[in-house]
């Protein structure tokens, strides 16, 4: 069975993205075909169909794919996820990692374990309460090279709220340095953390535990989709 996307050109993450039946009978991805010439890799983890295609692979409008899974599909769970090709060569070094947040409103955060996950039904995963500076902290459980995090910011409504966005990094937890920092509120951002060493600038950067947060001494809540970090081992 086929399933095709137009992905436009970008790498695209199917996140929750498991096709079934109505008996709800999951399939198994067999291959990817990229319809309009080019490469292009599919890969099933934690749940998820995860299509990249390397920048010679892009068409100049639409990009066509189709996927084959071995029985007939009537429902695909989730949704197409883009982003941008930085990623492309990276592994997903999240799928692991923990996290913690600075309060939570336990009405709104019933997805809360969703968030590095990509599988929230829901506009967020979590939501604090109205604090100055709220933030999540993920620890990656050791120290990574941590090239790319993808972040979604909530997706019904309020995310303006998000728009002092600021990523931190640290080796123990303790010292923080700040990497990253959004320019404007955006439904997602592809955050590239770099820092300053001996007057250059070093990237990727080596991190076990990223922090997220609002840069802010006015009262806000922090809520966001999901979040997936990107680098290597």
């Amino acid at each position: 069975m086929g399933i095709m996307y137009h992905t436009g050109g970008w790498t695209v993450g199917l996140h929750a993205g498991r096709t079934h039946d109505e008996l709800r009978r999951y399939h198994t991805l067999v291959s990817a075909v990229n319809l309009t010439g080019g490469e292009v890799t599919a890969t099933e983890k934690n749940g998820q169909i995860r299509v990249t295609i390397p920048d010679a692979g892009r068409a100049a409008g639409d990009t066509v794919i189709k996927l084959v899974t071995d029985k007939n599909v009537t429902r695909v769970d989730g949704e197409i996820k883009m982003s941008s090709s930085v990623i492309n060569g990276l592994d997903e070094i999240s799928t692991d990692a923990t996290y913690t947040v600075s309060s939570l409103v336990d009405l709104w955060s019933s997805e809360v374990e969703t968030l590095l996950k990509g599988t929230c039904r829901s506009g967020f995963a979590f939501h604090t309460n109205d604090e100055k500076n709220p933030w999540i902290i993920i620890d990656l459980k050791k120290e990574k090279s941590v090239g790319a995090v993808l972040i979604e910011n909530r997706s019904d409504e309020l995310q303006d709220r998000a728009k002092t966005l600021t990523m931190w990094v640290s080796s123990d937890g303790k010292s923080w340095v700040q990497v990253w920092m959004a320019e404007v509120a955006s439904g997602q951002w592809t955050a590239i953390p770099e820092k300053i060493q001996a007057g250059a600038t070093v990237k990727p950067v080596q991190a076990r535990y990223i922090k997220l947060g609002l840069d802010t001494e006015t009262p806000t809540a922090l809520h966001l989709r999901s979040v997936a970090v990107f680098g290597k081992d």
